[in-house]
């Protein structure tokens, strides 16, 4: 959960962790029920200057956005993988520059313009797919 200019929702204290817990539930019960031994990592809420910064954690980083400089097929990808999906207003320019600049690369999934709810799922999708492990 990354807090930007155009989200919609604005997350902090109670509400956060209430949010947080119904995600990381949400991701257990998913990997349970496709048999995963592990779960996708749900962090926040974060900064965007945090959320930037996970970039060098990780072995690859994708920014879904619709305009996307390079398609999930061609995109970079070595695990760990985090993906980055947009607010429901979409990213603001100043958002996407700061991100590019911190090493995430701005990946277009080639669909129309998905719900932030239906993208991360979509995104967890096609990471392990462009990892080979799906």
């Amino acid at each position: 959960l990354v807090q930007m200019a155009r989200s919609v929702v604005r997350l902090s204290g109670p509400r956060a962790r209430k949010r947080l817990d119904r995600l990381i539930r949400v991701a257990t019960e998913a990997a349970r029920q496709s048999l995963r031994a592990d779960v996708p990592e749900v962090l926040g809420p974060l900064s965007v200057a945090e959320a930037v910064a996970l970039a060098a954690e990780h072995g690859a980083a994708w920014c879904l956005h619709p305009e996307g400089s390079v398609g999930w097929q061609a995109a970079a990808a070595a695990a760990p993988l985090a993906v980055w999906v947009g607010p429901e207003g979409g990213f603001a320019p100043a958002e996407l520059d700061a991100a590019t600049a911190g090493g995430w690369l701005a990946v277009g999934l080639q669909t129309p313009v998905l719900r932030t709810e239906t993208a991360a799922p979509v995104a967890v999708a096609l990471g392990l797919a462009r990892l080979g492990w799906a």
